[in-house]
C-alpha cells in the first residue's frame, strides 16, 4: 500500500473516490466511443477515420493499481513533488479530457490522467505490457499530441 501523504511535498487533496466512482471510471474507459464523441473528433482527423479506430487501451488493459489506490485517497487534486506540478483529473473528468483533447486520436494506447496546469498532460503509456501492473508516464503538450515530442517522465505513478 502506498502512503500518498508522504509522496508529495505539497498536497491539495480532495475526498477519496468511492468504490462506485472508481468502478464508474473503469466502466467509462471500457465502453466504445459514442457517435457524439466521434463527431467531436471527426473534424480533427483524416477522412478515413472510423469510429472503431478510437478505443481506450483500458478496453483490454487494466488501469495501474497505484492509480486506483491514489484515487481512493484523493479523487483529483493538485500536488507538487520536486518542482513538478500535477493536477489530477477526477474520476468523472478522465473520459471527458481524453476525448476533448483528442488523446484517442493522436496518442492511441495512452490515457491522460492529469495535467501540469500549463498545457501539458500526464499520460499512462499503455502500448506495451505493464511491468508489475504499472505503466510508464509520458508528458505531452496538450496542443500537439505526438509520441516523438512526449518524453517518459517516470517508470510508474
Amino acid at each position: 500500500m502506498i502512503v500518498w501523504s508522504i509522496i508529495f511535498e505539497i498536497a491539495h487533496t480532495k475526498p477519496g473516490a468511492s468504490e462506485e466512482e472508481i468502478q464508474h471510471l473503469i466502466d467509462q474507459l471500457r465502453i466504445s466511443v459514442s457517435e457524439a464523441e466521434f463527431a467531436s473528433l471527426r473534424p480533427l482527423a483524416d477522412s478515413n477515420l472510423r469510429i472503431e479506430d478510437l478505443v481506450f487501451p483500458t478496453q483490454s488493459r487494466d488501469l495501474p493499481k497505484s492509480y486506483l489506490n491514489f484515487l481512493d485517497w484523493s479523487n483529483g487534486g493538485d500536488f507538487d513533488n520536486g518542482g513538478r506540478w500535477i493536477s489530477f483529473f477526477t474520476t468523472s473528468e478522465v473520459r471527458e479530457f481524453n476525448i476533448g483533447y483528442g488523446v484517442l486520436l493522436w496518442m492511441p494506447g495512452t490515457v491522460a490522467f492529469a495535467s501540469n496546469g500549463g498545457g501539458e498532460l500526464y499520460l499512462f503509456d499503455m502500448r506495451s505490457d505493464p511491468i508489475a501492473g504499472e505503466y510508464p508516464l509520458l508528458m505531452a503538450d496538450a496542443n500537439a499530441l505526438f509520441f516523438r515530442d512526449s518524453p517518459t517522465v517516470a517508470r510508474s505513478l
